[in-house]
């Protein structure tokens, strides 16, 4: 899942500005202080899904220790765009994430085997331990939700503070 913000178009000069003024490490330090504006995001997601998936069995707890992000700052000619991007690293494969914010928690269930009807194996047993269990879906767009108007406010902040350095 991510969260973008496009078409800022102070965003879009403000990196003309600094690409114009031979950087100083001003894309970078802009970068940073922009990242860092962001971690309510992060918070707010991740109490959605810590309160909204079961605790028995310690899913919730297990699940949230595991989400990593990825953030992605870019400046192009027409769109500049701030983007969170969500994962879950599981223990063989990434968690499915979609799937989760659609409703559908796929999880093992132990002891459970189904009977082969058809070819060579016919009449044997074969684990499957996969189950579905319904869950309120949509914890990314409630987190982000929550923390979107706070996150607006900052991000004005340091583009404005950007700004005033820059027309020193």
């Amino acid at each position: 899942m991510e969260a973008t913000i496009l078409g800022q178009a102070q965003l879009r000069k403000l990196a003309a500005q600094i690409q114009a003024e031979g950087d100083k490490g001003l894309g970078r330090e802009m970068a940073n202080a922009l990242k860092k504006v962001a971690a309510p995001i992060k918070g707010a997601v991740e109490a959605e899904y810590e309160a909204g998936l079961p605790k028995k069995g310690g899913y919730a707890n297990t699940f949230t220790r595991s989400i990593k992000w990825k953030t992605t700052l870019r400046g192009a000619a027409r769109q500049a765009s701030f983007r969170l991007l969500l994962f879950g690293e599981g223990a063989h494969e990434r968690r499915d994430i979609k799937a989760l914010e659609a409703g559908r928690l796929r999880h093992p269930i132990y002891g459970r085997h189904r009977r082969i009807r058809r070819g060579v194996r016919r009449g044997s047993r074969d684990a499957n331990p996969w189950g579905v269990t319904s869950v309120r879906g949509g914890y990314f767009q409630r987190g982000t939700d929550q923390a979107a108007n706070d996150v607006e406010h900052e991000m004005i902040k340091v583009l404005d503070d950007f700004t005033q350095r820059l027309s020193k």
